[in-house]
């Protein structure tokens, strides 16, 4: 079923995402080139429930995994960083995505303190 106002905005997307790129294609500018496309990605998934729900999920795990980089970057700096040395990888510095999806888990379970071991 597709929406009226979703239709709406999927058309402007695309025309300020049109803009970007034609913009972008005369300064040089990688960033505001990247910004159109993703304007003109987004007004394809506003056109269907589903996709909306994919994409919002990515985007979250894209977010926390930043973070998770992140906080284990800042770990290297500061030793005292609780934070981080909550999902640090005893053995590793490095960890499967099963196992960082596991330690995030744990970590919103007990809203952000480490769990027992």
């Amino acid at each position: 079923m597709e929406n009226k106002r979703h239709k709406e905005l999927s058309d402007k997307f695309v025309e300020m995402g049109k803009a970007l790129i034609s913009e972008s294609e005369e300064t040089g500018d990688k960033v505001t080139h990247h910004a159109g496309g993703y304007l003109v990605f987004l007004a394809g998934v506003i056109l269907d429930i589903e996709d909306c729900d994919y994409v919002t999920q990515f985007c979250g795990m894209f977010s926390a995994k930043k973070i998770m980089d992140r906080m284990l970057k800042n770990s290297d700096t500061d030793s005292k960083s609780n934070s981080s040395s909550k999902i640090k990888s005893k053995d590793s510095d490095e960890m499967s995505y099963e196992d960082f999806i596991k330690k995030l888990s744990e970590l919103r379970a007990n809203k952000g303190k480490p769990p027992i071991e």
